[in-house]
C-alpha cells in the first residue's frame, strides 16, 4: 500500500464514520472565507470606485448582481455535481462518479465561454 493511498483510506474512513458536525465546520471555513474574500474585495471596489465618481461607483453596482449570477451559475454545476459525485463514490460506482465529474467541467466550461460570448 502506497502512503498516498493510506491518506486516501484515513479521509474515506473519517468522511464515512466520522461525528457530522466537524465534518461540516471543517468543510464549511473555506466556503466561507472565499464567499467573505469576494464580499469585502467589492465593498473595496466599490469605495475607491465611488471616489472616481457617481457613474463610476454606478457601474460597480450593476457588475455586482452579474457577478453574483455568473457566481452562482458556477456552483449550482459544482453543488449538483459534487452530490452526485458524493454518491456515486459511497455506492462505490468510480466509473460514474468520474463521468459526472466530466459532465460538470464541460458544462461549467461551455457556461463561462456562452457568458464570456455575451459579454
Amino acid at each position: 500500500m502506497s502512503p498516498d493511498r493510506g491518506g486516501e483510506i484515513a479521509i474515506r474512513e473519517r468522511m464515512t464514520n466520522g461525528p457530522v458536525a466537524p465534518l461540516i465546520r471543517r468543510l464549511a471555513v473555506p466556503s466561507v472565507i472565499g464567499m467573505l474574500t469576494t464580499a469585502i474585495y467589492n465593498m473595496a471596489d466599490t469605495f475607491f470606485v465611488s471616489q472616481i465618481s457617481t457613474a463610476a461607483s454606478a457601474a460597480v453596482g450593476i457588475s455586482l448582481p452579474l457577478m453574483t449570477i455568473i457566481q452562482a451559475a458556477g456552483f449550482m454545476f459544482a453543488m449538483g455535481g459534487s452530490s452526485l459525485i458524493s454518491r456515486h463514490l459511497g455506492a462505490k460506482r468510480k466509473k460514474e462518479a468520474d463521468q459526472v465529474l466530466a459532465t460538470a467541467l464541460f458544462g461549467v466550461t461551455v457556461l463561462t465561454l456562452f457568458i464570456f460570448a455575451i459579454g
